[in-house]
């Protein structure tokens, strides 16, 4: 008895081309942008001497009167050189540096490369860098309010 291998070897070779081809068509992973992380303390200086130390240190602080706003949780933007919002972050828990100045841990991830950044932090205005700047800086900020 002869056997016929023509329908096998043509079953073995469309394995393979379709393996091959799948190979090929594999989709290719688009590389990610680069992003930033910027991270610091925002130390708020208040005039109210009534804030309770052991309060404060247990809870974490926060202003008072006209610097109400200011607590774990503010909203630190960061907005690119055409004023567009591209990143946020928040201020972390904040910490009594003594009678009437606490400060707050800061940090944005994901900010996207532009040549300009705009950072704010709550309603309190907002101070523009370059990004040669903040990488001079290892993306390291220190902000105050109140002096």
């Amino acid at each position: 008895m002869k056997l016929n291998l023509a329908p096998r070897i043509v079953l073995i070779v469309a394995c393979g081309l379709l393996a091959v081809g799948c190979a090929i068509a594999e989709p290719t992973a688009t590389p990610k942008p680069k992003t930033y992380a910027l991270t610091g303390t925002f130390t708020l200086f208040d005039s109210d001497e009534n804030w309770d130390r052991e309060y404060y240190q247990q809870f974490g602080c926060q202003g008072s009167g006209g610097y109400g706003d200011v607590a774990q949780g503010l909203d630190v933007i960061v907005r690119d050189g055409q004023g567009e919002i591209i990143a946020n972050g928040d201020l972390g828990k904040g910490k009594p540096l003594n009678a009437t100045s606490c400060e707050f841990p800061l940090k944005v991830t994901d900010i996207p490369e532009s040549d300009f950044y705009e950072v704010s932090v709550g309603r309190r205005g907002s101070t523009v860098y370059r990004r040669s700047e903040l990488e001079n800086q290892a993306w390291y900020l220190e902000l105050s309010l109140g002096r």
